[in-house]
């Protein structure tokens, strides 16, 4: 999602010469305009910085960074007073941020990279090459569809 703008042209250039703006939302198209990823450029004397991964820049400060944002996502959908955590899914951060939900696949943007990459469901058996040397009998095996069955739920 592009980031929003917030400081447009104009406000940059009523900004003393020496003023520094460190644009934090460079990557998503930058919150101020003039930004560019990965430069430093510089507007009627005002540095505008474009450090691409701020926050693997400072890593003392990324874990609280990283929880404060969790924090902040994840409060709105906490009832205050039985501390229950019920989330609306039809909320916009929310249904942007979702991968998946009941086992499938939500995100359009992770269904089209998966099917692009993915590979099929029913990946094919090939015969062994050599015997089992399994010493149970096979009535101690599971058929290939309980395995299957077991595989698919991860046991």
């Amino acid at each position: 999602r592009t980031a929003p703008r917030l400081i447009t042209k104009a406000m940059v250039e009523t900004l003393h010469a020496g003023a520094v703006m460190i644009d934090l939302a460079v990557e998503a198209g930058g919150n101020c305009e003039g930004s560019k990823p990965g430069e430093i450029v510089i507007v009627n004397g005002v540095r505008i910085v474009g450090h691409e991964n701020m926050p693997g820049r400072l890593p003392e400060d990324a874990s609280a960074l990283f929880a404060k944002n969790l924090f902040n996502f994840l409060s709105p959908h906490v009832d205050k007073e039985t501390k229950a955590v019920s989330i609306d899914w039809d909320d916009e951060t929310v249904s942007g941020t979702l991968v998946t939900r009941d086992g499938a696949i939500v995100n359009e943007r992770v269904k089209e990279a998966a099917g692009k990459s993915a590979p099929s469901k029913s990946p094919s058996k090939s015969p062994s090459k050599s015997p089992s040397k399994s010493t149970k009998k096979k009535s101690d095996q599971p058929s290939d569809k309980a395995a299957d069955d077991a595989a698919a739920k991860g046991d």
